[in-house]
């Protein structure tokens, strides 16, 4: 298994970790307040915005929820002043992200293990304040899932002149237009999207393969994939090595060798 700063020059613009409880147990005696408290000091810039739903993967359905009894009136969202790490915290969820821009060059994503540790200094931060307030309150026991979701950014016109060659970048092959003049018209946006059930961990994974703009005009190649889900059998740490390790043989059979061997 490759190290996860392998590719030191792969265009990662987010990586998330993130919990959901069965239960909104950070709103007991208004403790997501607490919590803001604690952490405004590194993550100065705070607003709230709707909260986040849940998701569930029920046979064939992909299926979102949102019980404001559990999830409270919004998601508090907490920047540090580059705007590269964020914490996400309501009543049933508690999120770290670290985000690249997209006129940020890439290379400077720090690596799995040190924004883990940061997610994971941010977690044992509830632990300890259950611990002071509701000793007999135990969190762990209240993880509903874990998640680890990655996005990937990369101009494609770098690489190709339009997407019906897409299978230069990417191993997989998409739907192009007959033409009257025995050619082909190209498709000029990708919007797909794959669940997989994965029941061992006792969870899911969604992959987005889609294009999008950036601010500056350029066309992106945005490819996604989110791991949730918690294994009894798994520590929270062995759980997240475990998505990361998935996820990076993901990265290596959908991306040509060519391009990989770019970004090392």
């Amino acid at each position: 298994m490759k190290k996860d700063n392998h590719y030191k020059n792969a265009p990662i613009s987010e990586v998330i970790f993130g919990v959901t409880f069965s239960r909104g147990i950070l709103g007991i005696d208004n403790l997501i307040f607490d919590l803001i408290s604690d952490f405004k000091d590194h993550y100065p810039i705070v607003y709230a915005q709707n909260p986040l739903f849940d998701e569930e993967l029920q046979d064939f359905r992909l299926l979102t929820n949102l019980n404001l009894h559990q999830t409270g009136q919004a998601v508090y969202r907490l920047q540090n002043e580059s705007e590269k790490r964020l914490l996400q915290i309501q009543h049933n969820k508690f999120f770290f992200n670290w985000v690249r821009r997209d006129h940020q060059s890439v290379g400077e994503y720090p690596g799995f293990t040190k924004l883990y540790n940061l997610f994971s200094s941010g977690y044992e931060n509830i632990v300890k304040k259950f611990a002071k307030l509701l000793p007999d309150m135990e969190v762990d026991k209240y993880v509903k899932y874990y998640e680890l979701h990655y996005q990937d950014r990369l101009n494609w016109q770098n690489y190709i002149s339009d997407l019906s060659e897409i299978d230069k970048i990417l191993k997989i092959q998409i739907p192009v237009m007959p033409n009257l003049n025995g050619g082909v018209y190209a498709p000029n946006n990708i919007f797909s999207k794959f669940t997989v059930p994965m029941p061992d961990q006792d969870g899911f994974s969604v992959i987005t393969i889609n294009t999008a703009s950036s601010e500056q005009g350029e066309q992106l190649l945005v490819v996604e994939c989110s791991v949730k889900g918690k294994a009894e059998n798994m520590s929270r740490k062995e759980w997240f090595l475990k998505a990361r390790d998935m996820q990076l043989q993901l990265f290596d059979q959908l991306f040509q060798n060519q391009i990989l061997d770019s970004w090392t």
